[in-house]
């Protein structure tokens, strides 16, 4: 009696294994609706199996069956991992469904019942900042990130509530104040990420306008100046702004860069090598350097620029045709045709990859915008 008793038993077990294999199964298909039905068929099989009936509740709360979901789990302990585990599930539920009210509950009773619970922590951050709350949500993670510094998940969304925090305090700054320079500053900002250098400007140039002498303004008309190759414009808003501001890095390179375009090597290369020495990340400066020994025949100076800007970018093709041509002109052959053969097979690579794309385009052509 006692040995059908353990065959039974064992039976048992493997059913439910079996069961739960193919629950499994569907959830990595992502076939949650047939995930719930058979976890429902293996909950009345095995009435008293946790396992079942914890999977089944993840999957009613990614399907948003929240309520039934919250019915599966067992009286509520009134703190630890438990706790947190099932208020999480069911507060996740509710924020997929994007009721964020129902979701701060339930996620706030996770936190209380373990504080340093990760995938809890998150949620409840996210939730606070759906209900246009950030700075809560930078509050809750500040309090996860004590002992995860450096927890890439963590300081990703520290850094997206910051971004939601400035937008707010701008909305209510261009509500309330939308001729100030700062308000024109960031607006022409937004431009100039969208490469619309028009629009850029006149912002900038309003933002000037109200504001003549603050810092970085004259770099901002400039900078848009310099890329748009309008450099006559460009020169006098530079060498504005380091009259203000000596130590503006990239203004140095631009107006350095302009300089050396122009043929005032001396001037460019001075100031290209102070750009350098208040910011050795400016690699176009080291680019710029290279042309202007290029252009004064200082072939070994230029290599060791051009070299630079290759170990940071050697995927840009144009910096393998400039260090060909150093290497050539000092007799290096060998050298100037290794860099020729780099940039060959980077245009090659860079053709077939476009091609590719016009024959993705043509196949799946997109759907004409509709005219207003």
């Amino acid at each position: 009696m006692v040995a059908l008793r353990l065959s039974a038993a064992g039976a048992g077990t493997q059913a439910q294994e079996a069961g739960l294999a193919e629950v499994r199964a569907l959830e990595q298909q992502g076939q949650y609706d047939q995930a719930v039905a058979r976890g429902r068929e293996l909950l009345k099989q095995f009435p008293h199996a946790a396992e079942i009936r914890q999977r089944l509740a993840k999957d009613l709360a990614r399907n948003g069956e929240c309520e039934e979901a919250a019915s599966l789990y067992p009286a509520a302990p009134a703190s630890g991992q438990a706790a947190s585990h099932r208020e999480t599930v069911i507060g996740s539920c509710y924020f997929y469904k994007s009721d964020f009210p129902a979701a701060l509950t339930h996620l706030k009773r996770a936190a209380q019942a373990a504080p340093n619970d990760k995938p809890g922590a998150l949620l409840l951050a996210r939730t606070y900042a759906s209900l246009g709350r950030p700075e809560e949500g930078i509050r809750t993670l500040e309090g996860l990130r004590a002992g995860r510094r450096d927890d890439p998940d963590v300081l990703y969304w520290i850094g997206a509530f910051y971004d939601q925090l400035a937008e707010q305090t701008y909305q209510g700054l261009a509500k309330s104040h939308p001729d100030s320079y700062l308000v024109l500053e960031i607006q022409g900002d937004q431009f100039l990420q969208r490469q619309k250098y028009d629009d850029a400007l006149k912002s900038y140039e309003k933002a000037l306008e109200a504001a003549p002498n603050a810092p970085g303004l004259h770099f901002d008309v400039g900078n848009v100046y310099w890329r748009m190759a309008k450099l006559d414009q460009a020169t006098p808003e530079l060498e504005a702004e380091l009259k203000l501001n000596p130590d503006n890095a990239q203004a140095n390179y631009e107006l350095g860069d302009i300089e050396v375009k122009r043929g005032e090597i001396e001037r460019g290369v001075a100031r290209l090598k102070k750009a350098l020495a208040l910011d050795a990340t400016l690699f176009e400066a080291h680019r710029s350097l290279g042309r202007a020994y290029l252009a004064e025949r200082e072939y070994t100076e230029a290599v060791r620029e051009f070299s630079v800007v290759a170990q940071a970018q050697p995927s840009d093709h144009t910096i393998h045709a400039l260090l060909a041509s150093a290497y050539q002109h000092l007799g290096r052959t060998q050298k100037a045709q290794e860099e020729t053969r780099k940039y060959n097979e980077l245009v090659k690579q860079q053709m077939n990859d476009l091609e590719r794309k016009e024959a993705a385009q043509e196949a799946n052509p997109a759907t004409p915008a509709p005219k207003n």
